[in-house]
């Protein structure tokens, strides 16, 4: 979630992706961004001149602005997880994550122990053990089926995730 102008009311997001494979930054989509805005929401915005180039290793996008997003996870426990991450912005982000959190901010102090907790879940559900490393092939892959919904993307309706601007 997060906070708009004035505001201290929570807002939530839909979903947001913990993508690992982000080496360098995270990201937030320019239409959800503008949308935002469009509905009194200020944000800490910043001017960058980078570029991102994208998972399929040839697609490069131009990035000239950063915002600056208050993120709050909340987990089953009600324990919350906050952190100030600046997001590059980008006008591909999909329409259903709209917030692309990258390794930099999985690795924060304060989201390290919420992300370390959604791979565990997901680890015992696919049924490894601590002591066991390995799955039979065909119970793992069924076991990926059902956890579909919970790896892409991590869901926030069951974390809670939450932005503060």
């Amino acid at each position: 979630m997060f906070k708009g102008g004035d505001s201290n009311e929570w807002l939530t997001v839909e979903h947001i992706l913990h993508d690992t494979g982000a080496i360098h930054a995270s990201y937030v989509s320019s239409q959800w961004l503008h949308d935002k805005r469009e509905s009194g929401c200020a944000f800490d915005m910043h001017e960058v001149n980078t570029h991102v180039i994208l998972g399929d290793s040839v697609t490069k996008i131009k990035i000239s602005e950063a915002a600056m997003l208050k993120i709050k996870f909340i987990n089953q426990a009600k324990k919350e997880y906050i952190a100030d991450v600046l997001c590059y912005v980008i006008p591909e982000c999909p329409a259903s994550t709209p917030i692309i959190l990258g390794l930099p901010a999985l690795l924060d102090k304060n989201l390290f122990e919420h992300f370390i907790s959604l791979l565990m879940k997901a680890f015992h559900t696919a049924g490894f053990s601590k002591t066991q490393s390995k799955l039979k092939t065909e119970h793992f892959v069924n076991s990926l089926q059902e956890l579909k919904e919970e790896l892409v993307p991590w869901p926030s309706t069951r974390d809670h995730c939450r932005l503060k601007n």
